[in-house]
């Protein structure tokens, strides 16, 4: 029987995560969104389907307004909610997309309840502590979508600095996903040979701060609209991780229950993935400095969850 993937939100994320998933031939794929965008929807999915005939490719999308339809679906990916505008920060978009996830979280429990959540609705990790106090999902099989992206975005300012692959660096961005997140430099390697040895400490203040800042930026170029590519190519790989079952190591925001000595929040760590979800949460060794920053990531996370509705 072929897996099933849903994508609850049809917006450029949505599509865009659809197409690559597609092209992978990872599984039967279903979007849901609101009745009167299903048509236009079904155009893009149409579309879709038939550039993956040019390559070979056997993509089978169904489009609906209807819940039942992601029965059986064994990772839903939530990209639904308002997207952040030029003048807004992630967290202006809290309330409403609380709300919106409120109403679909019974959705979730009546048509899927087996499956692996990815959520990318921001602000991510409110929103997936959200999904945890409105159904009480299994915890190893909740995940947001942020600390991956982040990395990206890491990884691209340092390749793009040092002029090497991005496959020569390896490093990760864990914390929340707002301007406390937490570049881990002192983590990082650029083809084994440590980041701090080959930046200066100008250079390595621009990294972070280009990590920090990247969704922003790409909203002040894109103006009507935020990050889009990147955001789906993310979940498509953290998508493809769980269903080959893929012995990778990434940063996701998840539950934590003690780990790094903080609790009751979701939060962006490394986790081992594999079909089941989340197999481990990695606990790094962390200088003071970077264990204070985390801390202090957690402190704005637990701030902004006792205003969920």
């Amino acid at each position: 029987m072929q897996k099933k993937i849903a994508i609850i939100g049809g917006g450029l994320t949505g599509i865009n995560t659809a197409k690559l998933l597609a092209e992978q031939e990872l599984a039967e794929l279903v979007i849901i969104d609101l009745p009167e965008k299903t048509r236009q929807l079904q155009g893009h999915a149409l579309d879709i389907m038939q550039a993956a005939a040019l390559n070979n490719k056997q993509a089978h999308i169904t489009v609906s307004a209807n819940y039942k339809t992601i029965t059986g679906a064994t990772i839903v990916i939530i990209t639904a909610g308002v997207a952040r505008s030029k003048k807004m920060s992630r967290e202006d978009v809290l309330k409403t997309n609380a709300s919106l996830l409120k109403t679909i979280a019974p959705e979730l429990l009546s048509y899927a309840p087996e499956a692996t959540l990815i959520v990318l609705t921001n602000p991510v990790d409110i929103m997936t502590y959200a999904i945890y106090k409105y159904t009480g999902w299994p915890k190893e099989r909740l995940l947001g979508q942020a600390g991956i992206l982040d990395t990206a975005r890491f990884k691209h300012k340092i390749a793009s600095i040092l002029k090497c692959s991005p496959a020569a660096v390896q490093g990760l961005v864990i914390g929340c996903h707002n301007d406390l997140m937490l570049p881990l430099v002192s983590h990082t390697t650029v083809q084994g040979k440590p980041l701090t040895e080959l930046l200066t400490p100008e250079e390595l203040k621009q990294v972070v701060l280009a990590t920090k800042q990247g969704g922003k930026h790409l909203i002040d170029l894109l103006e009507t609209s935020s990050a889009y590519y990147a955001p789906a190519a993310a979940l498509t790989l953290m998508a493809e991780i769980v269903i080959k079952n893929l012995p990778h190591t990434i940063p996701a925001s998840v539950y934590l229950t003690g780990e790094y000595g903080l609790s009751d929040l979701c939060l962006g760590v490394p986790v081992q993935l594999g079909a089941a979800g989340i197999k481990k949460i990695i606990e790094l060794n962390l200088t003071t400095a970077e264990q204070q920053a985390l801390s202090l990531s957690a402190a704005k996370v637990h701030k902004l969850l006792t205003t969920l509705p």
